[in-house]
C-alpha cells in the first residue's frame, strides 16, 4: 500500500493497494512472463514518474494485478490528523479485499514509517501483521505499482473537482499548497474541501 496526497492543503488523501496473489509472485519470477510483460521494469515511486507515464502503466496495472483505492476526506482528516487517516485508508483497503477475496492477504507492506503493531490491529479489526517500510515505493514492487494508482485516481479526482471550484488551479497543482494555489484561498476563501488544520495560518 502507499498514500498520495499526505500533504496537500486540498480534498483526500487516497490510500492505493495492490494485491501480489501467490500466482502473481510465480510470474514475477518467470524470466518468460517478465520479458512479455518489459513495462514492469518502468514501475518506480509515482512521483518520479511523468504524467505520461503514469497514465501509460496505470491501465496496464489495473488489467493485470487487483486494486483497491480508498479516499479519506479533508474533513475525516481535519477531525482525526493526517496519520490517522492513512490508517482508517488501510483499513478500509484491507477490508475490501477480505470481503471480494478472503484469506489471500497474509501481510501488508506500507509505504512508511508508521507504527502498526500487530497486537493493536488486531484489537481494532482482524488484520494480518503491518511492515512499514521507509521508501518503500523505491525498495518494494507493490509499494509503487499501488503509488501509481493511487497517484493516477487521486489526481483525476481533483482534476474534477477543479471544474466544480473554477479559480484555484486544482487541475495544476492537485491540490499542493503552491504560491498561486495560496493565494487564491487568501482572494475567493476556503472551500469545504480544504484541509482547515493545514491552512490555520491563511
Amino acid at each position: 500500500m502507499d498514500e498520495v496526497g499526505r500533504g496537500s492543503v486540498f480534498g483526500p488523501v487516497a490510500v492505493g493497494s495492490v494485491l501480489i496473489l501467490p500466482g502473481d509472485q510465480k510470474n514475477i519470477m518467470d524470466p518468460v512472463w517478465r520479458e512479455q510483460n518489459s513495462w514492469l521494469s518502468q514501475v518506480d515511486d509515482s512521483k518520479k514518474l511523468s504524467i505520461q507515464k503514469r497514465e501509460i502503466l496505470y491501465p496496464r496495472i489495473l488489467n493485470t494485478f487487483k486494486t483497491h483505492v480508498s479516499f479519506v476526506s479533508a474533513d475525516c482528516i481535519d477531525k482525526n490528523n493526517i496519520n490517522e487517516a492513512i490508517r482508517m485508508g488501510v483499513f478500509a483497503n484491507y477490508r475490501y479485499f477480505e470481503r471480494k477475496y478472503p484469506k489471500t492477504v497474509d501481510a501488508i507492506v506500507l509505504d512508511g514509517n508508521y507504527r502498526f503493531s500487530y497486537e493493536e490491529t488486531l484489537l481494532l479489526h482482524p488484520m494480518p501483521p503491518i511492515l512499514s517500510v521507509v521508501k518503500g515505493d523505491q525498495k518494494c514492487l507493490s509499494v509503487a505499482l499501488a503509488s501509481i494508482v493511487a497517484k493516477v485516481k487521486r489526481d483525476a479526482l481533483i482534476r474534477k473537482m477543479s471544474v466544480r471550484f473554477p479559480g484555484y488551479a486544482l487541475e495544476k497543482n492537485a491540490g499542493y499548497g503552491t504560491k498561486g494555489h495560496l493565494n487564491a484561498i487568501r482572494e475567493k476563501g476556503l472551500l469545504p474541501y480544504h484541509r482547515k488544520t493545514f491552512l490555520k495560518n491563511i
